[in-house]
């Protein structure tokens, strides 16, 4: 679960990557472009579970986390 307002999203590859988060109903809620790490404001989703996918240079990651 996540506490603290923020996400922090961190690779060890220097290539731009993107992530997109969306709430239980499927809704793109965030989408953000970065390189090597980027911090991500929550203050604005309410309570609930959230998916998300991080994606660049060939890489594809996608998980889950909670906002309390």
């Amino acid at each position: 679960s996540v506490k603290g307002g923020a996400i922090e999203v961190k690779t060890m590859l220097d290539k731009e990557f993107s992530i997109l988060v969306y709430d239980a109903a499927g809704k793109e809620v965030i989408k953000q472009v970065f390189q090597g790490s980027t911090r991500i404001s929550t203050e604005a989703l309410q309570s609930g579970v959230y998916f998300y996918s991080v994606r660049g240079a060939g890489h594809l990651e996608n998980g889950q986390f909670i906002i309390e």
